[in-house]
């Protein structure tokens, strides 16, 4: 289904479909951490193209005008399938990135491509900057990190029907965009709670926290995977995440003193009835300006401060100074501009290490994984949790799952919990985690790759009894009913 002239009615192009292809993913926590990019949802939509339906050249086309000049560029689309009378589910839905036709030939008749993305692709290059009065506001809320990403997205014109977000669990002190993409922000602050930011396929952007995979319906398995519901499996290990000691550095901010924050390194002119701004990039973040000055004169030292007029904007990280000279008939110089005030000084030397005691490295040489840089690891705490969550992860070597042409399921989701059972590669079934789907679709059926993380050791009390700690369901107390440990 796709939207040709954007005017919120897609029109139906299953006639003319031959196969599609695509790929939704997102990387494990450990591998996040380090601010690594998110993963834009993708598909190939291949239609046959016999008629010249959608050929941006032929005038004849009845979608022509929608199409013509690149006009097909970011049209809304979506695909559904129906498997044995079950209903339609939405597989992708996103837009059109430019057609690329192939005419006919030989042994092929003429077809479209339709390239597409998900629904980050048209705002990953909205890039925001973040008022100062915006920064402090959110220091003295104490804002967590689901609530930043909401402003975020508000701010980019979206709506709750748009996202669906779980809790934060992190308060971020300082947090502010200077010029910088939403979209990359998202999957950077996401992933230093050890979250992931991704689109679903029915196009909503979706934040899940660090406790997501313990609450329902990610506890129970979904479904069980044998040797009958796959071509091939292969378990994976990958020695690059292997470490007994993890160091993971943290950036705090303090509020530095009053003083001079920026001073005029150049002068400038402004003729005669007309404005120039002056932008001073401070190079820290504005905790507060208390003060601002300068001095207007002719090139003859002539005080001109009456002529001029000074508006201002205060970003984040950068104030942008607007001079109005009202005189008609005399050109004004800006001399000696400084702004005072408050910036805010992040330093990194404060850390968190946590070393293994697991017996797996009793023989064998150390390996240290160091986490620094990451500008959303904030507190010393924040700290100290990521480095005990990436030593149990990283301790021992970790499965991945290498699932081929898996019996396509439209409703299998990526986070979905699934038992892998195959007395060919296992003594005993084993629970896992979707974080990878490859799929496909043409004559021959619907087909699934999939990346499954296994969950064994994940988290040290996932299914145990007691397991952990639930707001408004757990009791606190070392014993008794209903008591719970704490996560992290």
């Amino acid at each position: 289904m796709i939207d040709w002239d954007f005017n919120g009615t897609y029109t139906d192009e299953t006639a003319y479909f031959i196969r599609a292809s695509g790929s939704w993913s997102y990387s494990t926590p450990e591998e996040a951490v380090n601010g690594s990019s998110g993963i834009v949802p993708i598909a190939t939509i291949v239609l046959s193209n016999k008629d010249g339906r959608f050929s941006s050249l032929n005038s004849a086309s009845p979608i022509y005008s929608a199409i013509s000049n690149g006009g097909a560029y970011q049209a809304p689309m979506y695909l559904q399938i129906n498997l044995d009378g079950a209903g339609f589910v939405t597989i992708f839905k996103g837009f059109v990135k430019l057609p690329a036709e192939i005419s006919a030939a030989a042994k092929q008749f003429p077809v479209i491509s339709l390239e597409c993305r998900g629904i980050e692709d048209i705002y990953i290059q909205r890039r925001l900057k973040t008022s100062q009065a915006e920064l402090v506001v959110w220091y003295e809320e104490g804002k967590n990190e689901s609530e930043i990403i909401e402003s975020w997205l508000t701010a980019l014109g979206l709506t709750s029907s748009d996202w669906s977000l779980d809790p934060g669990l992190f308060v971020i002190p300082f947090v502010y965009l200077d010029d910088a993409s939403v979209i990359e922000a998202c999957w950077s602050l996401a992933a230093s709670c050890v979250g992931r930011f991704y689109s679903t396929p029915d196009g909503k952007l979706r934040y899940e926290n660090m406790f997501h995979w313990l609450l329902p319906p990610h506890d129970t398995s979904q479904e069980t995977l044998t040797q009958a519901s796959y071509e091939a499996i292969s378990p994976r290990y990958n020695d690059k995440d292997i470490y007994n000691k993890v160091i993971v550095k943290s950036k705090i901010g303090t509020i530095d003193v009053e003083d001079d924050i920026w001073t005029q390194g150049k002068a400038i002119v402004i003729p005669p009835g007309e404005s120039k701004t002056v932008t001073a990039d401070i190079g820290s973040p504005i905790y507060n300006i208390s003060n601002i000055t300068y001095d207007a004169i002719t090139s003859g030292g002539t005080d001109m401060s009456t002529s001029i007029t000074m508006s201002y904007t205060y970003y984040a990280e950068v104030v942008e100074l607007e001079f109005e000279n009202l005189s008609s008939v005399v050109a004004v110089e800006i001399h000696n501009i400084v702004l005072t005030g408050q910036k805010i000084t992040f330093k990194s030397d404060i850390q968190a290490e946590r070393t293994s005691t697991n017996g797996f490295w009793t023989d064998r040489q150390g390996r240290t994984r160091t986490v620094s840089d990451v500008d959303y690891i904030q507190s010393l705490e924040h700290a100290e949790m990521l480095a005990q969550f990436l030593l149990d992860r990283n301790e021992v070597p970790r499965i991945l799952w290498l699932v081929e042409k898996a019996i396509g399921k439209p409703g299998r989701l990526l986070g979905d919990r699934v038992t892998v059972n195959d007395t060919s590669v296992m003594t005993s079934a084993r629970d896992a985690v979707i974080i990878s789907i490859d799929w496909s679709i043409d004559r021959n059926g619907f087909t699934q790759d999939l990346t499954l993380f296994d969950l064994d050791g994940y988290f040290e009390y996932m299914g145990a009894s007691p397991g952990y700690f639930i707001i408004n369901t757990s009791k606190l107390g070392s014993s008794g009913s209903g008591t719970a440990r704490i996560f992290y």
